[in-house]
């Protein structure tokens, strides 16, 4: 985990402009919750949400989660109280959640005159799954799940994160598709030899020509 930076004021009120997209959500709160008025110290549906969020994103082309903002009006919630052990335990509760683990780097930024955070999401060459198993990719529509097809390649390590934007941009297009392109791929032995750099340009050139 990277120590928090800065950002621009300027940088944020551009994001927001564009709203909830495929590279930005918005949380109103940073802590657990309460339950009959005490805190609970781990609050797993908070963190297992924000890990689905997480892994949507580095599935895609990475992203930003605003704490600290009303998902509806995307005005500042005045509630929100900045908390450095709550920022580290989110993020080590949400890394633990994510496999193979994807690092966050916080940000701190200043919004009249309160603090928010914004947890950057990198983008990443690996497909990766919550530690439940869900593989989420982000759309502007929110997370949605990827497809067998996907979750059967990552799970056999034959697949790259390129690919599978790739397949899934296809798959929106003609499903029929990716299901004869994989059934070819199978026969031809090309989808197994995950160490043969020859095999792998095949396999690559062979979605391309379909995408």
């Amino acid at each position: 985990m990277k120590k928090y930076t800065k950002l621009s004021v300027q940088w944020f009120y551009n994001l927001l402009e564009r709203g909830e997209c495929d590279i930005m959500d918005f949380k109103e709160q940073l802590e657990d919750k309460t339950l009959f008025g005490k805190p609970m110290k781990n609050f797993a549906p908070k963190y297992d949400e924000t890990a689905r969020d997480v892994v949507a994103f580095a599935n895609n082309k990475g992203g930003f989660l605003f704490i600290g903002i009303v998902d509806g009006t995307k005005e500042v919630n005045n509630n929100f109280v900045y908390d450095d052990e709550k920022v580290y335990e989110l993020i080590h509760q949400v890394q633990d959640r994510t496999e193979p683990t994807i690092t966050l780097t916080p940000h701190k930024i200043k919004v009249k005159g309160k603090d928010l955070l914004v947890l950057e999401i990198p983008f990443s060459s690996q497909l990766h799954r919550t530690s439940r198993g869900e593989f989420l990719i982000r759309s502007n529509n929110g997370n949605r799940p990827m497809e067998a097809i996907l979750r059967y390649l990552d799970s056999i390590e034959t697949i790259n994160n390129t690919e599978a934007r790739m397949l899934l941009k296809l798959q929106e297009k003609d499903r029929s598709k990716v299901s004869r392109l994989f059934a070819e791929l199978v026969n031809e032995g090309e989808i197994l030899q995950t160490e043969d750099s020859v095999t792998n340009n095949v396999r690559y050139r062979r979605i391309r020509e379909l995408s």
